[in-house]
């Protein structure tokens, strides 16, 4: 089934060489490899199998980021497969073989790593079919319509509560002594984690600039406005929520890095990865798993919001 898929990977200048030292994982399903870069900042990979376009600005977040993502959609869209993997620089599939259940999916759901205690976000890697991408690109360019007026006008309100929840923790957490930061309670965790806390009391401007440009950008007049979807995973949020996609979560699937779960639960479409070293631990611990056991027959298409980590409850292992 690898073979009616195409691996795409999103990256920049920046990225170069971490795209390289990776290559290996996004050659090993057998599938055509596309490097998608902006053309202020691209990517050359010299292989047989991967094809290297450029379009757009390079940047993290803003309404630029959204039209260098469109267009690279649209370059994606040129290949003739059926299906599309979508990477970060820093996201991967641990396993040669893609799991069955993509596959036998709808080709009208979407797949990503959901993530978020407050509101719904999406991480990489992003598996959906040829359809949906053409769904996807049709919304993209006419955003007018009044129900993707409310999606991304929700992404910014929830964007903008999370930020007043954490500024106005991180005060509180900044104005404890040391001692009773000493005496927090560890169980039940706290909404926020202390160590993030403390690194926004200690430098609050970022945040409080980000809320700054949020407030400004939830005019209603200023819809429709990409650059209100913040960054790309936002921009996914609003499409699917607009277009009324399916949404699930990868049940071996994992946001952040946790090489035991990866040994433990075989844990393979990961994200955040940052370095050829820890990418080199994390495939020795799936491949460990995966020589134990292995059957994707027990797998649940379950959310992480139900479910916990990676769509499975702590503890529980795919037999």
């Amino acid at each position: 089934m690898n073979e009616d898929t195409l691996v795409v990977v999103h990256c920049y200048a920046g990225d170069a060489k971490q795209v390289a030292d990776f290559l290996p994982l996004y050659l090993h399903h057998g599938c055509p490899v596309l490097v998608l870069s902006p053309a202020d900042a691209p990517v050359f990979i010299d292989h047989p199998q991967v094809t290297c376009r450029s379009a757009g600005m390079a940047g993290w977040k803003g309404a630029h980021t959204v039209f260098r993502q469109i267009e690279h959609w649209k370059i994606a869209a040129e290949f003739p497969y059926r299906y599309m993997l979508l990477h970060d620089a820093d996201s991967v599939c641990l396993s040669r073989e893609l799991p069955r259940y993509l596959y036998d999916s709808p080709d009208s759901w979407f797949w990503c790593n959901e993530i978020g205690t407050h509101y719904l976000n999406y991480e990489p890697p992003y598996f959906f079919s040829r359809e949906t991408m053409q769904k996807l690109i049709g919304i993209a360019e006419d955003p007018s319509g009044p129900d993707m007026q409310e999606a991304i006008g929700t992404i910014i309100r929830n964007e903008r509560h999370t930020l007043e929840r954490l500024l106005e923790a991180a005060d509180w957490y900044g104005a404890l002594s040391e001692e009773e930061r000493a005496a927090l309670p560890t169980d039940p965790e706290p909404e926020f984690a202390y160590h993030q806390l403390q690194a926004i009391a200690e430098n609050p401007h970022t945040l409080r600039q980000e809320l700054t440009e949020n407030i400004e950008r939830g005019n209603p007049r200023d819809y429709p406005d990409w650059g209100a979807c913040n960054a790309i995973d936002g921009f996914y949020v609003a499409l699917t929520t607009y277009a009324g996609l399916i949404h699930r979560s990868y049940p071996d699937g994992q946001h952040g890095l946790s090489s035991d779960l990866v040994r433990s639960h075989g844990i393979r479409l990961i994200h955040g990865v940052k370095d050829v070293e820890t990418l080199r631990m994390l495939q020795w611990c799936y491949d460990t798993w995966a020589e134990a056991t292995v059957t994707e027959g027990n797998l649940r298409e379950t959310s992480i919001r139900e479910d916990g980590v990676g769509g499975m409850r702590e503890g529980e292992r795919i037999t």
